[in-house]
């Protein structure tokens, strides 16, 4: 029971990481900036120790429902980092964050423990370089799993990625192909041998234009009532999955997404959502998605001449009914302080009044921030930073 579980576990986190890495390849394309920047950490820094504290009783009960890292578990440090970030910049709630993070003089993390509310350590990660400071190694180790993650690189671009768990009985090979900055081919062998493989298409001037998927899989008649899916050959379907539109301003302004599965013989690839983007000036204004079997969602942005994200709102195609609204307040470059209104079916609205306030060291890398919501100070993020 303890090995299915932990494969599940695994297999889950490896999908969060393909969606997130998937997602950093679509807006590097696209050329956005992300709606929260990240922080850059200043001086000749040796370690970084972050945790959040939780000041009072109120809390996020689905967070603590299931484990300090919410229901879906500690999702490993890029993903577990994207979400809390969100939630901490994005929403009156908090998350959970605990870790100490080592580098390198190249500032390159060498290192990282992450823990649990109590400081007990949950997971180990270990990053090997080599002499042209690439990634070689990955090593993450828990209680009960142990994992690793090896980087094999020629001279032609192409790098193949191992990743392997003997206690959770998961493997995966990525095979990448980049060639100045950008994504060519990627494929994806999995344990009996299927290849999942898809080529990256670009314009002359450098934006993704369309992917192309070759898909191991097909469909087989069994009988005349039922068909299996599956690998049946070694030939496949190729076909065109993603295909990515731009405006006379060269900006991003559609995505649409084919699949077999949506075709009643499943023979030839179907539209199965499509993503739309619109623009006032030069500023990305409205994110409409509509997959193929739900409504649409629309996500509203309004940015100021900094090209800083000062609001955000969705989920109505009319911006004034919108459920949910984010407005931003900025000094120095930092979020000090976020109007956070929803709205229910009945129209009744509930509105949040959350401020961010700071502490900062001689490098000027903050050292503490406090998150108060309505005039009640409910998290402190602390960041403790060694230099050499």
């Amino acid at each position: 029971m303890l090995t299915t579980t932990l494969a599940v576990k695994r297999k889950k986190k490896m999908e969060n990481l393909r969606y997130f890495y998937h997602w950093v390849i679509l807006m590097a394309s696209a050329g956005f900036s992300q709606e929260i920047p990240n922080d850059t950490i200043y001086g000749p820094v040796r370690s970084v120790r972050e945790k959040v504290i939780f000041l009072t009783k109120k809390e996020n009960h689905q967070l603590f429902y299931y484990n300090d890292y919410g229901h879906s578990g500690f999702m490993g440090p890029k993903a577990t980092a994207a979400s809390f970030r969100k939630l901490w910049f994005g929403s009156e709630k908090g998350y959970f964050i605990n870790y100490l993070r080592h580098f390198n003089k190249q500032r390159q993390v060498t290192h990282e423990i992450w823990y649990d509310k109590k400081d007990k350590s949950i997971s180990f990660y270990r990053y090997v370089y080599d002499e042209k400071g690439r990634m070689i190694s990955e090593i993450d180790s828990t209680e009960y799993s142990y994992g690793s993650k090896n980087y094999y690189y020629t001279n032609m671009g192409i790098q193949n990625i191992i990743y392997q768990d003997a206690s959770a009985e998961f493997f995966s090979h990525h095979f990448k192909k980049v060639v100045d900055g950008k994504l060519i081919t990627m494929k994806r062998y999995d344990e009996y041998g299927s290849i999942d493989e898809y080529n990256y298409f670009y314009s002359p001037t450098g934006k993704l234009t369309y992917r192309v998927y070759k898909n191991p899989n097909t469909w087989k008649h069994i009988d005349e009532k039922s068909r299996s899916y599956g690998r049946h050959d070694s030939i496949g379907r190729t076909y065109k999955d993603q295909i990515y539109e731009y405006d006379e301003a060269d900006r991003l302004k559609s995505v649409v997404n084919y699949d077999l599965n949506d075709d009643p013989e499943h023979q030839d690839p179907v539209e199965t959502g499509r993503t739309e983007y619109r623009y006032i000036g030069q500023n990305i204004s409205l994110i409409k998605q509509t997959p193929k079997h739900s409504p649409s969602t629309f996500n509203y942005f309004r940015y100021d001449e900094h090209n800083r994200l000062i609001e955000k709102s969705c989920c109505s195609e009319n911006s004034v009914d919108a459920m949910l609204i984010r407005k931003y307040h900025y000094k120095d470059d930092m979020i000090v302080a976020l109007d956070y209104t929803t709205r229910g079916r009945n129209s009744q609205k509930q509105q949040h009044k959350v401020t961010y306030s700071y502490k900062f060291d001689k490098y000027k890398n903050w050292t503490k921030i406090l998150k108060t919501v309505n005039g009640v100070p409910l998290y402190k993020w602390t960041r403790k930073i060694k230099y050499y």
